[in-house]
């Protein structure tokens, strides 16, 4: 019986190191460094409404500029 359990628990050993190799190898990035998909879409959110903002408020100077100057 103790030798069966110690045969079930290490296939169950295996089973979780090949999961975790799989893992890795999924999450690999070019880099070395995976954020994960959400905080990817974070980033990308983020960084698309600063310039947006920054945009705008580049629009809104020059526009005040160009009306205090007619």
């Amino acid at each position: 019986m103790t030798a069966q359990m110690q045969i079930h628990i290490r296939e169950v050993n295996s089973m979780f190191a090949d999961e975790r190799k799989k893992v890795r190898e999924r999450y690999k990035e070019y880099d070395g460094c995976y954020l994960g998909y959400y905080a990817q879409w974070f980033f990308w959110f983020f960084f698309v409404l600063g310039l947006v903002i920054f945009g705008l408020a580049i629009f809104l100077i020059l526009d005040s500029h160009y009306h205090w100057t007619k």
